[in-house]
């Protein structure tokens, strides 16, 4: 049977839509008049979790549109890729963070199905598991200038943790940075990969050694560099550029590669490749802790100059991390822990004291601008109570 009209839909003002049956039944709108287009307000999207998918979308802009971070938690049943906690960010109609999407039943699928295809963590080198994985979000807060979001998986059997948090830091209209911490324990090798949106790149690191190929991955061209020092990478894409910006600290290695970039089941782009980052460490007594800024922004409009690992008491260092990022009008800081607990850390404007699971307070001008306070009671910075009890 053809589908058919199934109700009318009333337009602003009273007025009735003109509704027309297609021959073969879809529908369209014939347009409207203009007075009543100008009406309707533009179409806005909300920060949002989906229960049952697990993906969490944490937006920016009057309506939401002008940039989109997704954080990905869903089993192998919702999408069939080996990608748990995979991040993608979109920003002022371009992709930075890109997922590769599906070549479909192309002989090469796996290539953007496999887990180094996303920007994630692999465990010793494998794939991720496929069935009973599961995922959640543990917590997702997108109040305020700063938002955050932490989700979960079993993506690997032999880790007993494997965590992603992820912030969003607006500092103005159209200027935004992500702070990205993935957590890991268990098995013998991390290795934290993302690909960039492009070949033309600019890379501000330390002296790196060609070593052609990596063992275990599928790159050409690789170069790397062991030394503990800040790696910086930036691409321009007409009026936007993308900045990622992480410290390669003592014991990690950081390299970079051409790898797998066709997205086109046609074949149109056949042997395409794209820059892939990837940082690896060895698995230790204590989490391994990713830290990485990302940032789109209009031409020298940049607002994350500088970033750091600030020191926490000994007994904490397994579940805390503690950040400062320079901006050009201030410091902006971040505790995060794995478990609600009391931290204590010094910075330049006082001792900052976080009781939760996630703190960051935004200094600009010598004021606090912006604060946030995650499953806690107390934040709290230079004996100024900011939230909390």
């Amino acid at each position: 049977m053809e589908p058919r009209v199934g109700a009318v839909h009333a337009r602003p003002h009273g007025h009735v839509a003109h509704l027309v049956e297609r021959e073969r039944g879809g529908l369209f709108r014939l347009p409207v008049e203009e007075s009543v287009r100008e009406a309707v307000p533009p179409l806005s999207l909300p920060d949002m979790v989906f229960p049952a998918l697990q993906f969490g979308y944490l937006r920016s802009g009057d309506t939401g549109r002008a940039s989109c971070l997704v954080l990905s938690a869903s089993d192998w049943g919702n999408h069939h890729h080996y990608d748990s906690l995979n991040l993608y960010f979109w920003q002022g109609g371009q992709e930075l963070l890109s997922d590769l999407g599906y070549l479909w039943d192309h002989q090469m699928s796996l290539m953007t199905r496999r887990t180094f295809a996303h920007n994630t963590v692999m465990v010793d080198g494998g794939e991720q598991a496929s069935k009973g994985r599961g995922g959640k979000f543990a917590f997702f807060d997108p109040g305020g200038a700063i938002k955050v979001m932490e989700a979960e998986s079993q993506a690997y059997p032999q880790t007993k943790l494997y965590r992603r948090t992820v912030a969003q830091v607006e500092t103005g209209p159209g200027r935004l940075y992500v702070v990205d911490i993935f957590r890991v324990h268990g098995g013998l090798r991390h290795q934290y990969v993302f690909h960039g949106p492009g070949n033309q790149y600019e890379l501000a690191t330390p002296q790196l050694e060609t070593v052609g190929k990596a063992e275990g991955l599928d790159l050409e061209r690789v170069r790397a560099s062991s030394a503990a020092e800040t790696w910086q990478v930036t691409w321009k894409l007409g009026p936007t550029s993308f900045r990622a910006l992480w410290l390669n600290e003592k014991g990690d290695r950081s390299l970079v590669g051409d790898g797998w970039g066709q997205r086109d089941y046609r074949n149109s782009d056949i042997g395409a490749v794209l820059p892939y980052f990837v940082r690896e460490r060895t698995n230790g007594a204590t989490p391994s802790a990713f830290v990485t800024i990302f940032e789109g922004a209009a031409e020298g409009t940049g607002a994350v100059r500088g970033l750091r690992r600030l020191a926490v008491p000994e007994a904490l260092a397994g579940d805390v991390v503690a950040l400062e990022v320079d901006t050009p009008g201030g410091t902006d800081y971040f505790v995060s822990s794995a478990r609600p607990v009391e931290v204590k850390v010094d910075t330049p404007h006082g001792t900052l004291v976080v009781n939760g699971r996630f703190g960051a307070v935004s200094v600009r001008g010598g004021q606090v601008a912006a604060s946030a306070l995650v499953e806690g009671t107390a934040l709290s910075l230079g004996g100024r109570k900011l939230r909390g009890n």
